[in-house]
């Protein structure tokens, strides 16, 4: 999307103190956006307002829950676009407690719909969706053809928010774009909990002379994007050709976590990892391989990663070198 059709454009982000919400806010303040966050700020989800503190002067932040409906009517009343990025995203947390998961995933997705129906303006929602919907995958590279198999709550209810995305975007005249996000890394991400970001906790093991914990063979492979990479995508999911679509985000890059640990060596001389056999559910809801392709919004908005994994990584190591005391 042209930076002129940005600039001006008043802007909601649900979970915006996230790694990808802050760094998208960023992308857009840079663009001349008027931008909104709201965050509930609840640990571990990745919440921290040092990820915004560079620009929070240009933005308006609010501490709140997405399931709050005054809130929410409050908040995205005259927004042109509301990118939906808060959410419960740990899988093994999804099946542990089903019902947290939901309330958050789903209640707190209708929660942002049905307050943008009420708005008098209608905006545009683009919704954090995931590659967990698909499940195991049956062939690879996945694409937006795939057959959805979920194989957590997670992914159930994933699956379950996008269709109510585009329920409420076709019943009520809502703009509404889903983008599928595969696995992300990058600056700005939590790592205090080992649910969430296999690449970001390992580099937080590694710098603190901890061991990274590769479970099973180590030979699972997965597409990891970085993080700019997803910002540039929901920025150009805010495109009208992008209406009603649903988008896989990918790089098209088949990655082990060996090849993982290996990079972060390169980066970190002092780092270690060690093998161990898969602990409790976690091994049952892993699978050996992934791959994901991104044809679908290449021909459609342009859009393709710029950001290698070797050169992500370095990046990354590179940030929480500097700032790792913010994120622990």
């Amino acid at each position: 999307m042209k930076t002129s059709n940005i600039r001006g454009s008043h802007i909601l982000i649900t979970g915006g103190a996230g790694f990808i919400g802050s760094t998208l806010a960023e992308a857009l303040v840079e663009k001349g956006a008027k931008v909104t966050i709201v965050d509930a700020m609840i640990s571990p989800y990745g919440g921290n307002l040092y990820n915004i503190k560079p620009f929070k002067k240009k933005i308006t932040f609010v501490q709140g829950d997405v399931r709050s409906k005054r809130l929410m009517r409050t908040l995205v009343d005259g927004k042109d676009y509301v990118f939906h990025l808060a959410g419960q995203t740990g899988r093994v947390i999804s099946m542990e407690n089903p019902w947290f998961d939901t309330d958050i995933n789903i209640n707190g997705t209708l929660t942002v719909l049905d307050a943008m129906k009420k708005a008098k303006n209608k905006g545009k929602i683009i919704f954090a969706s995931s590659r967990g919907v698909i499940g195991e995958p049956l062939h690879l590279p996945v694409d937006e053809s795939h057959p959805l198999h979920p194989k957590d709550v997670y992914g159930a209810n994933k699956l379950v928010a996008e269709q109510y995305c585009m329920l409420y975007a076709k019943e009520y005249g809502l703009g509404a774009t889903v983008l599928r996000f595969n696995n992300i890394y990058g600056p700005k991400c939590q790592i205090r909990s080992n649910h969430y970001g296999t690449i970001n906790l390992f580099i937080a093991y590694a710098l603190q002379g901890k061991p990274m914990t590769v479970y099973g063979s180590g030979a699972q492979t997965r597409d990891y994007v970085y993080v700019t990479d997803v910002a540039s995508a929901l920025i150009a999911a805010m495109d009208k050709k992008a209406d009603l679509g649903t988008f896989f985000v990918a790089s098209n890059t088949e990655v082990s976590l060996l090849e993982i640990v290996n990079s972060i060596k390169k980066n970190i001389k002092k780092a270690e990892h060690v093998m161990l056999p898969y602990p409790g559910y976690f091994g049952k809801l892993d699978f050996d391989r992934f791959l994901c392709s991104y044809d679908k919004i290449n021909k459609t908005l342009g859009w393709k990663p710029k950001v290698s994994i070797e050169e992500g990584i370095k990046k990354t190591v590179a940030y929480y070198k500097k700032n790792l005391k913010y994120y622990l």
